[in-house]
């Protein structure tokens, strides 16, 4: 129940806005459009082990259904393969202690059949390569732009990797939406971060 904005608690209440709004964000007043999507970007400066972890945790932590874990991880073309056999470590330790956290380490029905069908398409992507992939979920590298995978907001667990060129690719990627992203994870050096996060449209950004 919305309270009545002549009600004097109202005042002391922190607003958060889950779809688009008009209104202007203050300190108490917070834009979180859960339908955006998230990118998270990790630079040649990065330490990749690290930003493999927090990665993983992100996407994969409640069956991936979080709105705020990364849709899309940049990674600079020089560490790409790096990262992705660090995230494919990764994966293989958080399913294992996923199975050893559940009775059985079963998926429910309706979520394996949901994951399948997303699946599916990847696997009819001609430029698409699944880097792993079970029962708790996969990790998906996309080569091509133009993969219309690139542009979806992601509601299962579900990982998907593209390299950039530099961060100017990556900033021109983040920003090709017509709304500005709900969140930008950062992994880069100080001065890296920084430009970053100055030229990505987002509501929330975070460096590590």
């Amino acid at each position: 129940m919305r309270p009545d904005d002549q009600d004097p608690l109202w005042q002391h209440c922190i607003r958060v806005h889950e779809a688009l709004s008009d209104e202007t964000p203050s300190f108490a007043r917070l834009i979180s459009p859960f339908q955006s999507r998230v990118v998270c970007v990790i630079d040649r400066s990065a330490d990749i082990e690290q930003a493999a972890r927090a990665t993983v945790r992100a996407r994969f932590s409640f069956k991936g259904r979080s709105p705020y874990a990364p849709d899309i991880v940049l990674v600079n073309e020089f560490r790409q393969k790096q990262f992705c056999n660090a995230v494919v470590q990764e994966v293989t330790k958080h399913f294992a202690e996923q199975i050893d956290s559940n009775n059985n380490g079963s998926i429910p029905k309706r979520e394996r059949k949901e994951g399948s069908r997303l699946l599916k398409e990847v696997r009819d992507e001609d430029a698409a390569t699944v880097l792993v992939s079970g029962a708790s979920g996969s990790v998906i590298h996309l080569k091509e732009r133009a993969s219309p995978l690139l542009r979806r907001k992601i509601g299962e667990p579900m990982l998907f990797v593209h390299a950039i060129s530099s961060l100017d690719d990556a900033i021109d990627f983040a920003n090709s939406g017509s709304e500005p992203l709900l969140a930008a994870y950062l992994f880069a050096a100080p001065a890296a971060a920084k430009y970053l996060s100055q030229f990505i449209n987002a509501y929330v950004t975070c460096t590590d």
